[in-house]
């Protein structure tokens, strides 16, 4: 029997897409709004700096494009990516490249980078597992935090 008091399931809500293609971008926002998540979507990797090191909310799940067409420079969603991640270090978001690249050197860049996951464009119902992965990301961010108390309880036991 159980003395402890519930605790709800925490959930991760906030979702940033860097995305250059605008009505796949706009299609993403629509989509995952509608599913309860909280969105903020980027054209280019310039338009995320202007916001990252301003913007108070963590960034539970980030969708990232490989190519971006940014004014000075060649860059792309791993970078982007990065951005993120150095803006809150201790709990990184998870990151998803959701791209039209499928060769294995893009993929192989992504895992380097430590991206999460990595799905083609090209997949059939692409953005159904798209949904899916930002979810299931969104919930093992979320819960990362509690495997940490657990684990620490276990090891006193």
């Amino acid at each position: 029997m159980s003395t402890g008091t519930a605790r709800a399931v925490p959930t991760a809500k906030n979702v940033w897409i860097v995305e250059n293609n605008e009505s796949l971008r706009l299609s993403q926002v629509v989509n995952l709004e509608r599913r309860g998540f909280n969105v903020k979507a980027f054209e280019s990797r310039d338009e995320l700096r202007q916001v990252v090191s301003e913007s108070p909310e963590e960034v539970d799940v980030a969708v990232l494009d490989v190519n971006l067409e940014d004014k000075d420079e060649t860059t792309t969603g791993l970078d982007a990516g990065e951005d993120i991640v150095e803006k809150q270090p201790a709990l990184p978001p998870k990151r998803i490249v959701y791209s039209d690249h499928t060769g294995a050197e893009y993929y192989e860049a992504a895992t380097k980078s430590g991206v999460d996951d990595y799905i083609p464009k090209a997949t059939p119902n692409g953005d159904i597992i798209l949904y899916n992965q930002v979810r299931t990301s969104g919930l093992v961010r979320a819960l990362s935090p509690v495997r940490a108390e657990i684990s620490e309880k276990i090891e006193r036991i």
